[in-house]
């Protein structure tokens, strides 16, 4: 693509004194710039197709198009890019978009899973500080699914109850169990058979989360046994790769109903639903 530049300064010719040869304006220079003009409108489209991107964490976006085909599967955190640009990425398989407020801003306000086919439409309004102002999932469902009767997506929603009907706090989660981790063979340990099964969708929660694994991700079951399992991003996907073993106190549950955000916390008066959680009343 090619910006317009002016092939004739004109305006010099207008300072010149009345009778100057050089004040006239040739035909040929009219031509030469009309030239240059139909020249910029014709190589500059709206899209082009750059060179596809491998995924790294801080991703450059290329400056041989707006629209780029992002392959592998390594978490993106942030972009090297200049500011004003508006650019497509479209994804070749299952990685994270890890949301920042400023460096990453994502429609959901949280990190998005992509899939193969997914598209998303980024404008920089700053420099390296990047927002998404468009995502569309190639299954066509929502990257933020409505509430069935339940709060918006974005504030924990308090449902008051009755404290006489509660007899002690409770956290509702299914097979919600302490794991530890072993880096090199991605394995989660959770030492006993608590229900879990290949396939089951899980999430994590904990002080310090292994290096690879991420709080607020629906990830898969994969590789159970007795007392371990590996995390997959998809629906017998390949286990995801963890670089370090994590400490503190980590736990991994299955939420209850299929609930996209958990676990729900029932205190001595009220029922707490995490942000970004999906439900239904029935």
């Amino acid at each position: 693509m090619s910006d317009y530049t002016r092939v004739n300064d004109f305006s010099a010719k207008d300072a010149l004194s009345t009778g100057d040869a050089l004040k006239v304006i040739k035909g040929s220079e009219v031509d030469a710039e009309l030239d240059a003009i139909v020249t910029a409108v014709a190589t500059k489209i709206e899209f082009e197709k750059g060179d596809d991107i491998a995924s790294t964490t801080t991703l450059a976006v290329g400056t041989d198009g707006n629209y780029f085909d992002i392959t592998g599967t390594t978490q993106i955190n942030a972009f090297t890019v200049a500011i004003n640009r508006r650019f497509t990425l479209q994804f070749d398989g299952a990685l994270i978009l890890q949301h920042h407020a400023t460096n990453l801003d994502l429609p959901s306000q949280a990190n998005i899973t992509t899939a193969a086919g997914d598209v998303a439409e980024f404008f920089s309004h700053t420099a390296d500080q990047v927002q998404c102002v468009n995502y569309t999932k190639a299954d066509g469902t929502a990257v933020v699914a409505s509430a069935g009767g339940g709060p918006s997506v974005g504030t924990n929603a308090i449902i008051r109850t009755n404290a006489a009907n509660i007899q002690e706090d409770i956290t509702l989660s299914d097979h919600l169990a302490t794991f530890t981790s072993v880096h090199g063979d991605e394995t989660l340990n959770k030492g006993t058979d608590d229900g879990f099964v290949d396939g089951d969708m899980v999430q994590l929660t904990g002080s310090d989360l292994p290096n690879g694994w991420l709080e607020d991700t629906q990830y898969f079951v994969r590789d159970i046994t007795s007392s371990t399992m590996k995390l997959a991003l998809t629906f017998g996907g390949s286990a995801v790769a963890i670089s370090d073993n994590g400490s503190g106190t980590n736990k991994i549950y299955q939420n209850i109903n299929g609930m996209t955000a958990g676990p729900v916390t029932i205190s001595e008066d009220t029922v707490t639903i995490p942000s970004g959680s999906t439900w239904t009343i029935i």
